[in-house]
């Protein structure tokens, strides 16, 4: 089988003694529009590839920050050393704060309950009503 070999401009020609002969048409108003929305759509997802690089970059300074700062701060308070060895009665301090802080909650108080339940009915009332205010908001 034998290629035919034809220039670009010569099959450029031949398009367009072709395409001469038809009529010329206008483009549908939805292909513009399509056009547009798979711009837009394009333009968008670059627009949030950028921010999620921003984001995650971010973050990821924000995190080793935090862990090199958590880090220094060990390092300089020594916190270890004083935790296992303490100071001059430092143990019993912490021995002494964590049974009154248990003993506090575990022995029965009126008045908290009491504040308890006015702030849970507050709770449920505030719930309530934003449930309906929702319901406003998207019904028809």
């Amino acid at each position: 089988m034998a290629e035919i070999a034809i220039s670009i401009e010569e099959l450029d020609k031949l398009i367009e003694e072709a395409l001469s002969e038809e009529p010329f048409l206008k483009a549908p108003l939805s292909l513009q529009r399509g056009v547009e929305a798979r711009v837009r759509l394009i333009s968008l997802r670059e627009h949030e590839k950028r921010r999620f690089s921003v984001s995650m970059l971010t973050l990821t300074l924000l995190f080793f920050g935090s862990v090199a700062l958590s880090g220094i701060l060990l390092w300089f308070t020594n916190l270890s050393v004083l935790y296992t060895d303490g100071v001059s009665g430092g143990k019993g301090w912490f021995d002494y704060y964590a049974t009154a802080i248990s003993l506090s909650f575990s022995s029965y108080q009126g008045a908290y309950s009491l504040v308890i339940s006015f702030l849970l009915a507050l709770a449920t009332l505030f719930l309530a009503g934003a449930l309906q205010i929702h319901k406003m908001i998207y019904s028809d």
